[in-house]
């Protein structure tokens, strides 16, 4: 990926990356699968999860796309995160309740990532609004679609 940014800003022409973090919504939806298996993770080391819904991934580049034709400044480089970068072990939990379903904190390690609070205030300084702000959102969302 870094590759590819670098390529991009070298590029004869405007151009923009957005590096979108875990991308969930309808048909990516492996922490509900891993809830469902009954998998959770430890608590510590916390292991940070940030996340995007799929439709604010699309509405981030709609409102990047919709500033370019107005001729807006836009920046070469956003993240594509949502509001609320959270521990894996409490969006493992928060969705267990809400399946009513209980977690196996300790066979499971966390999944492999690096462990980073992204901030997403570039794009909301665009004047960008998320449909889904934080996990909960979003992932009620999904879980009224899957049930």
């Amino acid at each position: 990926m870094l590759a590819a940014e670098k390529l991009l800003q070298r590029a004869q022409f405007p151009a923009t990356a957005i590096r979108f973090a875990g991308i969930y919504g309808p048909g990516r939806h492996w922490l509900i699968d891993r809830v469902l298996r009954g998998e959770g993770c430890p608590k510590v080391p916390v292991v940070f999860s940030n996340c995007i819904h799929q439709r604010d991934c699309a509405g981030i580049i709609a409102h990047l796309i919709c500033r370019d034709m107005d001729r807006l400044s836009i920046d070469k480089l956003y993240l594509g995160v949502d509001c609320q970068p959270t521990a894996t072990f409490d969006v493992l939990q928060w969705l267990g309740q809400q399946l009513n379903i209980s977690l196996d904190n300790e066979s499971y390690p966390a999944p492999a990532r690096g462990s980073r609070r992204c901030s997403n205030q570039r794009i909301i300084k665009t004047g960008y609004r998320f449909f889904y702000p934080d996990f909960r959102s979003g992932y009620t969302s999904l879980l009224q679609q899957l049930t």
